[in-house]
């Protein structure tokens, strides 16, 4: 591959996270969703009968675990290739799931008070608006329901953003600085922050778990190459460091970052995250 090959192959392409082929074919259970998921499921207090809400399905993890508990299971996602693929899965492990209903966070097709439990595991994060989807839970919750929000904190991937601001500062590019910034606080917010906003929506929060996982790639390359990457945070960077500089400042990001492969034998991502335990009051 020749020098700037790497760019063309990996950055320059035309799917997202909603085009159904890469939708078909994504891992089923993607490594970053799976510690979070599993304290989520933890802190969850099922009981049969109870109705529940999956705020944010994507393409279905951790629901095989809840439905074959014979739990049933409403799911709300704005992607529809994500609930085109949900509805292939009912037909065979998920019989138990009532209803799969593509629809906005901020907006949803429910009555008040009509679930019993409700649970996002890095659904409400994404949201545009996160106080509003938080109200949304709250009307549609019933009184003492339980809400649990698993999402990742702010510091997320900050070796790579140390980077990518290190990169763009010498590059004079400060508006970029101030759009970076932005993009992380909009997905990542504090932990005090969101804990607030949970409380001010009408719940009370009880249990906070904080754990991190780590995320290791050979190469810049790799990490660039790999999906998660590619079709769920690339198309953002790109549009921060600019249509017409995106290339020289990820060139740049790229020699640092194989710098550091070189030097440590990986590159290494941290993503830490937290599952917020709450009750409406």
């Amino acid at each position: 591959m020749n020098e700037g090959d790497w760019i063309k192959t990996g950055m320059e392409h035309n799917s997202s996270q909603h085009d159904p082929d890469v939708i078909s074919v994504f891992n089923e259970f993607p490594l970053g969703s799976v510690p979070s998921v599993l304290k989520l499921l933890h802190i969850i207090e099922f009981e049969i009968g109870k109705k529940l809400l999956d705020i944010g399905w994507g393409r279905g993890f951790p629901l095989t675990d809840i439905t074959e508990g014979l739990i049933p299971v409403f799911v709300l996602d704005p992607g529809k290739a994500a609930l085109q693929r949900a509805r292939l899965k009912r037909k065979s492990c998920y019989k138990n799931t009532e209803r799969f209903i593509p629809g906005k966070l901020e907006n949803m097709p429910f009555a008040s008070h009509s679930f019993h439990k409700i649970f996002s595991n890095n659904g409400i994060n994404n949201a545009r608006d996160v106080p509003l989807a938080l109200s949304e839970c709250f009307r549609v919750s019933q009184p003492g329901a339980q809400f649990v929000l698993a999402y990742n904190l702010e510091k997320t991937m900050i070796e790579f953003y140390d980077i990518f601001e290190t990169v763009l500062n010498e590059a004079g590019m400060h508006g970029s600085i101030s759009k970076l910034k932005e993009h992380i606080y909009q997905k990542h917010k504090p932990l005090d922050e969101m804990k607030v906003l949970v409380q001010t929506a009408g719940f009370k929060v009880t249990v906070i778990e904080t754990d991190m996982l780590k995320l290791h790639y050979k190469n810049a390359a790799g990490l660039f190459h790999h999906p998660m990457i590619k079709y769920w945070f690339l198309h953002d960077w790109k549009k921060i460091a600019g249509d017409g500089r995106w290339y020289q400042i990820f060139d740049q990001i790229k020699q640092r970052l194989d710098t550091i492969a070189k030097r440590r034998g990986k590159i290494s991502l941290s993503i830490p995250f937290a599952v917020i335990n709450a009750f409406r009051r």
